[in-house]
């Protein structure tokens, strides 16, 4: 494992004897998949019972168009389920099947991956498609699909919840009449993701989701951001309600009586003060 994985496709299981049993894959330099003599449209790593990482440490995996990266087992057929863990690479070339094949039940998390240049899978095949338990984070979904055979991006199938936050979704050919997020059953949810520039082969712009009645869908903005006060700022002074500057007006609101020399309408100007002009010889001066 030069690079930190499997030289050749191999089997991720715990319950068979001879099995590649390695929990934790850490990446050491970049990971170049040659083509291999596996099945058109078969999987790299078939994750089928037990729980597996990869540690990118921020290399890339890039495969040939032929096959996906990993495949996860969910529980059944003699498994009892598995999960993979991505965190801190980038996966990219992949094609003629899922990147990422999740069945039912199986659990998929991924941590700052960057899925880029893939072609998805045959027929409506996708480049991501999970069917049970699913958290992404930090994930970017870039230039993936083809003029000839636009794939889909992201695709729920099965009774699995995807939750997906603070990622990127761009530059993404979707096949026509699909969306970017496409629920067949369970629910995708997207929090805080940036989604722009994906198309259908036509170059016209793609919808972001299509859900099946056995689906359901939800996109959550970004939260506001608060202001942050300058705690240096001088506070705001509060402007005090002034009174028209006439005795009568004066009189009306304080039922003071005034008097002058001259007469109050002689040029005399008022203003109302509070009480701490009382007294004040400057102020009486004036």
């Amino acid at each position: 494992m030069p690079c930190g994985l499997p030289m050749t496709h191999a089997r991720l299981n715990t319950g068979i004897p001879g099995a590649t049993i390695i929990p934790v894959f850490n990446l050491s330099s970049d990971c170049v998949i040659a083509r291999w003599m596996g099945s058109t449209g078969d999987r790299f790593l078939h994750v089928e019972q037990g729980e597996y990482t990869i540690n990118g440490n921020g290399y890339t995996i890039t495969g040939p168009p032929n096959f996906g990266l990993a495949s996860v087992s969910g529980p059944g057929g003699g498994f009892s389920g598995a999960s993979l863990h991505l965190n801190n690479v980038t996966i990219r070339g992949f094609g003629n099947s899922e990147t990422i094949l999740a069945g039912s039940g199986a659990i998929v998390t991924a941590r700052d991956v960057t899925f880029k240049d893939g072609l998805g899978g045959g027929g409506i095949g996708s480049i991501l498609q999970f069917s049970g338990p699913t958290d992404l984070r930090n994930i970017q979904v870039l230039d993936n699909g083809s003029p000839s055979s636009g794939r889909l991006i992201i695709t729920s199938s099965g009774s699995g919840a995807v939750t997906i936050t603070n990622s990127v979704f761009r530059g993404n050919i979707v096949q026509d009449t699909f969306g970017v997020f496409n629920v067949i059953a369970g629910s995708i949810q997207i929090t805080c993701a940036s989604i722009s520039g994906n198309t259908y082969p036509d170059g016209s712009a793609a919808n972001i989701s299509r859900v099946w009645p056995a689906g359901s869908f939800k996109n959550i903005p970004c939260p506001k951001k608060k202001r942050k006060e300058d705690p240096t700022a001088a506070p705001t002074a509060t402007p005090r309600p002034q009174i028209a500057a006439t005795h009568v007006a004066l009189q009306a609101a304080t039922g003071a009586t005034f008097h002058t020399t001259f007469g109050l309408d002689s040029g005399v100007h008022f203003r109302q003060l509070d009480g701490a002009g009382i007294g004040v010889q400057s102020i009486i001066d004036a």
